[in-house]
């Protein structure tokens, strides 16, 4: 039997473990899957890196001898270190407070014209209406996939595009899909729909030259099952997206105009009408123009959600398709008489991979870009995993993952 003392000692780390198991017999629920995907890829990520300072002496195993779970409470110095990061943490709230973005923003007017009335509006296969529910929504996170992506959004949904990333920060994530070329695909895609309640399909043919029933159907969306959004962001899955700087560093930047977008902004560039580009447009469905009006690429970009009716509305006025969509939607629907303040930030967004983004963050303590290409499904989790051992003291704060990763005396928990 243990004294009363010698049980006190070892409570804590007891109770530490029996949180962490019983997180991983929820695996198999969709709430929790993004948290034990990011315990697991913390695991993976530490054995291959030195990111995190190891403390020896402070392993302890759990379990038999054939399954023994290790678990690392690293220190990482918070002994002596406990009174710093405390007043560190004070200092950035008071520095940046995030919910002055959103409670300060209010919701925009959705338009009352109805989608079915729409000259090029496609109707749907899949709506889930209910996605966004009455509740806030701070960030609605959309992203063009395409119904063979499967593992892409399965990584996304358990990483940076999780609804549970932020302790007071209301995320959604909607993935907007076309129409596969095969029913295989079409039944995988109505399966996952009902696991997981984030896609929203099109009936249109999902290629690259309609990739504009993409843009409308997400407009007619947002505006009818999603009003209460205050910010939007638009990637495709094949980009990866730092969460926490687009809310300390990007959001920001719309700060103070109704109508405001952030992205890497295009200037002047030419309508390709050469057929064999894939990027080829035709005269007739865009007549009298040589250029481009000025846009923001659709790779990834912020908005404010007051914009979606207004672009929307502006919509019923194009009779034929244009099928370049971001130029398109973020381009031509600007034009008029909205006035759209544009922050151009093509210096922290790349489209393109990178050569080696954990040791970006080894370097530097961050990544060199907000967001980034990503060429693997599974590089969403290594980055993400990566990420998440680099958080400042406001991410922390902040964090889902940083609260629920730690003991009971508050060190952090970190599975090796």
């Amino acid at each position: 039997m243990f004294s009363r003392r010698r049980l006190a000692k070892v409570a804590p780390f007891l109770l530490g473990a029996a949180v962490f198991l019983f997180i991983l017999a929820q695996d198999r629920s969709p709430t929790t899957s993004s948290l034990v995907s990011t315990f697991q890829g913390l695991r993976r990520f530490q054995r291959n890196s030195d990111l995190v300072p190891q403390t020896a002496g402070t392993q302890k195993s759990i379990g038999n001898s054939s399954k023994t779970l290790v678990v690392n409470a690293t220190k990482i110095k918070t002994n002596d270190r406990s009174k710093k990061k405390e007043s560190d943490a004070f200092d950035a709230r008071k520095l940046f407070d995030a919910r002055k973005l959103f409670d300060g923003r209010e919701k925009f007017n959705a338009s009352g014209k109805p989608s079915e009335a729409h000259p090029l509006f496609p109707g749907y296969i899949i709506k889930n209406p209910e996605l966004c529910g009455s509740g806030k929504v701070d960030i609605l996170l959309y992203l063009h996939s395409a119904a063979e992506q499967r593992v892409r959004r399965r990584a996304i949904r358990q990483t940076w595009g999780s609804s549970h990333t932020f302790t007071d920060i209301s995320v959604k994530l909607v993935f907007i899909l076309g129409l596969p070329s095969d029913r295989v695909n079409q039944l995988r895609v109505q399966t996952e729909s009902a696991s997981y309640g984030d896609i929203v399909q099109g009936n249109f043919s999902d290629t690259f030259k309609n990739l504009t029933y993409k843009a409308i159907t997400t407009l007619a969306w947002i505006n009818e099952h999603c009003a209460q959004a205050r910010y939007v962001v638009k990637a495709d899955d094949d980009m990866f997206v730092d969460m926490f700087r687009v809310v300390t560093d990007l959001i920001p930047k719309t700060a103070g105009n109704r109508f405001a977008m952030v992205c890497d902004h295009k200037e002047s560039m030419a309508i390709q009408r050469d057929e064999r580009s894939r990027w080829y447009v035709s005269e007739q469905a865009v007549p009298s123009r040589k250029n481009w009006p000025p846009f923001c690429p659709g790779y990834f970009l912020v908005f404010t959600a007051d914009l979606v009716p207004v672009l929307y509305e502006k919509s019923f006025e194009s009779k034929t398709l244009v099928p370049i969509d971001d130029a398109y939607a973020f381009g031509m629907l600007r034009e008029g008489n909205i006035t759209v303040a544009i922050s151009d930030v093509h210096n922290i967004i790349c489209s393109n991979r990178r050569p080696n983004p954990p040791e970006e963050l080894k370097a530097n303590g961050k990544f060199e870009y907000v967001s980034f290409g990503v060429s693997k499904a599974e590089e969403h989790s290594q980055f993400w995993s990566a990420r998440l051992l680099k958080l400042s003291p406001w991410e922390q704060e902040h964090s889902t993952y940083f609260k629920t990763v730690q003991l009971p005396n508050g060190e952090p928990l970190i599975i090796a």
